[in-house]
């Protein structure tokens, strides 16, 4: 293979090898034993969602869509959306959250924000559980268990405080975030919002002791921590928690916008406690008192503008595609060199045995310079207990006198003589 194409081929290798590597660490991530990426899609993320939607899916007879199409929605009278960033669904999105629930009765809109993530509870509980194990493994007088449980506290503790650090890094109220969340009326930073429907507004993080309203009655799940409220002109609170509003209602007609400011409760890690568990049946049993029959689970709550790519779409859109289009490049190059051969008026020599050739006239032409063709050809006789008959005038001639010694069925010539060209001989 020729140095270029091999170069060539080595390149498009890599690009493509480059382009699969991060196609599965964008769609699957790192697998580690605990996924915590803030708001993770990952089936194995303790921030994902997936038990919620199974839940929803089952009860209702509920099927995914990618993002707001009315074709998708026609026919649904549930829409359930989990935020996967902190940010607020923008003013078109609200509008056409609007314009959906009006146009026929008995509409619902389930809107789950992020403000929170379960990995910092998670790591400390089980920080908190470790130590425990420790302190009895001590009074047992097990030294070595203790140091080991004790080693993980301090570990599940760090990730702890590692995943809250992280946590507030993902608050809607950090700008570098969520640098369009205006405030609201123009006014003070209290509120902030992307919509007329309903705005945020700051609380001071804390654990959350009482809940209040429709929507309470199973217990305050441990992990829920609350640092934005909801506030909304025309809206009815269906779940307080500690007086501020976390989960609201807004009426259009007979159909109803439900908004829900923290998804932390109802995250998969969240839901091994029961008070978690029993939150998410409230809020279930009350889509279905309402008549929700029909779901439709919406990915990316966008009205406006263009869906993301997604699947063999994502080649071509930023950043992979200037990997694919220097690929495509590369191929078509290899391709159109390959299809040279289309031309030719007779077919092309193997490969294989125009190699093989050279190396003979490479070994004739070392023999001729060494004059080292009658001892080379003697000691080949003596190996194999052959004589020479002939005297070899040329390089072919001594070739052909070891082809026959290696295959005596051949029949062999008087006289050896030379099949080259004077001129290639001379060569």
């Amino acid at each position: 293979m020729r140095r270029p194409l091999r170069l060539a081929l080595i390149v498009v290798g890599a690009l493509a090898l480059g382009w699969l590597l991060s196609a599965v660490i964008s769609a699957y991530g790192v697998r580690d034993p605990l996924i915590t990426t803030y708001a993770s899609p990952a089936p194995g993320s303790v921030n994902g969602i997936a038990l919620f939607q199974s839940q929803v899916m089952r009860r209702f007879a509920g099927e995914g869509a990618t993002r707001l199409r009315e074709a998708k929605l026609h026919d649904r009278d549930l829409l359930v959306h989990v935020a996967r960033d902190s940010d607020l669904p923008d003013a078109d999105t609200c509008t056409w959250l609007r314009d959906w629930l009006g146009k026929a009765a008995d509409r619902q809109a389930l809107v789950i924000l992020r403000d929170g993530a379960v990995a910092p509870w998670l790591c400390q509980q089980w920080g908190d559980q470790a130590e425990a194990e420790a302190q009895r493994q001590d009074a047992a007088g097990d030294a070595v268990a203790a140091r080991i449980h004790r080693d993980a506290a301090t570990r599940l503790h760090t990730r702890a405080r590692s995943e809250s650090d992280q946590e507030s890094h993902h608050s809607p109220w950090n700008q570098a975030i969520s640098p369009g969340l205006v405030p609201v009326g123009g006014g003070t930073n209290e509120e902030r919002t992307r919509c007329a429907l309903f705005a945020l507004r700051q609380v001071t993080a804390a654990p959350v002791q009482r809940l209040s309203g429709p929507w309470a009655g199973g217990g305050v799940p441990p992990s829920l921590r609350l640092r934005s409220a909801l506030a909304a002109e025309r809206g009815t609170t269906l779940l307080a928690a500690d007086g501020n509003i976390l989960a609201l209602e807004i009426r259009a007609g007979s159909s109803r916008l439900m908004v829900v400011a923290n998804a932390t409760a109802l995250l998969d890690g969240a839901l091994v406690d029961p008070a978690a568990r029993a939150l998410v049946g409230t809020i279930l049993d009350d889509l279905e008192r309402h008549g929700a029959s029909k779901a439709a689970w919406v990915h990316r709550l966008v009205a406006g503008g263009e869906a993301p790519p997604e699947g063999f779409a994502k080649l071509f859109a930023r950043p992979f595609v200037w990997a694919t289009l220097h690929a495509l490049a590369l191929l078509v190059a290899y391709l159109g060199w390959r299809a040279v051969w289309l031309g030719r008026r007779s077919p092309a020599t193997g490969r294989s045995l125009e190699r093989f050739a050279r190396h003979i006239d490479a070994l004739a032409a070392h023999l001729r310079e060494r004059s080292a063709m009658r001892p080379c050809l003697e000691a080949i006789a003596t190996a194999l207990g052959k004589r020479i008959e002939h005297e070899p005038l040329t390089t072919i001639d001594a070739l052909t006198i070891v082809a026959l010694w290696h295959h005596p069925e051949l029949t062999e010539p008087d006289k050896p003589t030379a099949t080259l060209p004077v001129e290639q001989e001379q060569a």
